[in-house]
């Protein structure tokens, strides 16, 4: 499968205007919704996620949190993990960036559990896991949100899916069987 084209549909743009090995350069407002953002020519990474990729998968709506670092229409901007709220807003960006690189990087490897280690990402969780798959469709499943993981969950109980421990590698090899399966 071509990176950037996953099940179900496309992240249309994605890898030719954020391809991975830029994001270590990744400008601030390149990345974030807000008026900084906008006045750019082109979209930013993080409103191409939200907007731009539904038939990717959606992440629309809800809490603009989801993207870690934003700014409000006043001009201000919010980080939402607080152990970044006290430094100014391009050093979050950076520690926040690097752990992207760190993710993408640990994808890359198959070393899935460096990913949870990563304390910023994990606010958020919906944009993040939305990235990975993008950029690793064979790898994570385009499932965004905790709830619509567990609505699986439940869909697939049925079928005996060994959901205890299970990974999205595990989940992928196992729905690949059942298809398989007469």
């Amino acid at each position: 499968m071509v990176r950037g084209q996953g099940r179900g549909g496309t992240a249309p743009g994605t890898l030719e205007e954020f391809p991975l090995e830029k994001w270590g350069d990744l400008p601030l407002e390149r990345y974030t919704l807000g008026p900084d953002a906008g006045a750019l020519p082109g979209r930013s990474f993080c409103r191409l996620m939200e907007y731009g990729t539904d038939t990717f998968g959606s992440i629309r709506g809800g809490s603009a949190a989801k993207h870690i670092i934003f700014q409000h229409r006043g001009g201000g901007w919010r980080i939402v993990p607080a152990s970044l709220r006290d430094i100014e807003p391009r050093e979050a960006w950076n520690r926040v960036r690097g752990e992207f690189v760190t993710a993408f990087s640990a994808a890359k490897e198959q070393a899935y559990g460096r990913i949870d280690e990563l304390e910023s990402l994990s606010y958020g969780q919906a944009l993040t896991t939305k990235a990975l798959a993008v950029y690793f469709p064979d790898e994570f499943l385009p499932v965004f949100s905790f709830s619509r993981l567990r609505d699986a969950d439940k869909k697939y109980a049925a079928l005996e899916w060994p959901t205890a421990g299970w990974c999205p590698q595990s989940a992928l090899s196992w729905a690949a069987t059942q298809s398989a399966t007469p």
